[in-house]
């Protein structure tokens, strides 16, 4: 499938964008910290996204986009099949990551490329910013880590503590830019 990628000025975004997005992840194993080692442990749940998160997801991306963020979406009939959310503020002992926020593919369209080509849309524009790393605070699923995997990222050499403490169960990775 064809999938055009652009950006969203805070001008442009709206709620109804997410309207009909399929975040639905069935998780069956996750990686977790056990005595200073990653393990991979049997934890099952359903991931998914209600009315209240929804409302929180379109804040945040309306916030982090007016702060200097970029929200690269693949638009689909008036809905974003997916996206990734560059925060614009660089931390880091040097200043040297840019945080992808949220990073997100609708279940329809997930292992068509559209990930890859997101994810490609964030690290040129982190590269473009002076960024050296991009920085995922990432889901610690199986999937997840194997798809992060995939696209070449590495555990974090710094661990942003704020993104630590909010997501305690997130695995800090990297990506060179």
């Amino acid at each position: 499938m064809e999938f055009t990628i652009c950006s969203f000025p805070p001008r442009e975004w709206r709620d109804e964008l997410l309207e009909g997005f399929e975040r639905r992840q069935e998780v069956f194993h996750c990686w977790r910290r056990v005595e200073g080692e990653l393990r991979l442990l049997p934890v099952q749940y359903v991931e998914d996204w209600d009315e209240g998160d929804l409302a929180w997801l379109s804040r945040t991306i309306q916030k982090t986009i007016e702060r200097g963020g970029v929200l690269f979406g693949a638009p689909k009939e008036g809905r974003l099949a997916g996206f990734a959310l560059l925060d614009g503020q660089p931390f880091g002992s040097n200043a040297q990551y840019l945080d992808l926020a949220e990073f997100y593919v609708s279940a329809p369209f997930r292992r068509q490329g559209l990930g890859r080509a997101l994810f490609a849309a964030a690290c040129g524009e982190a590269r473009r910013r002076g960024a050296r790393f991009l920085y995922i605070s990432a889901h610690s699923a199986e999937d997840s880590m194997a798809a992060y995997a995939r696209l070449g990222c590495t555990a974090a050499e710094e661990v942003n503590a704020a993104l630590a403490e909010r997501e305690p169960f997130d695995i800090p990775l990297q990506f060179a830019l």
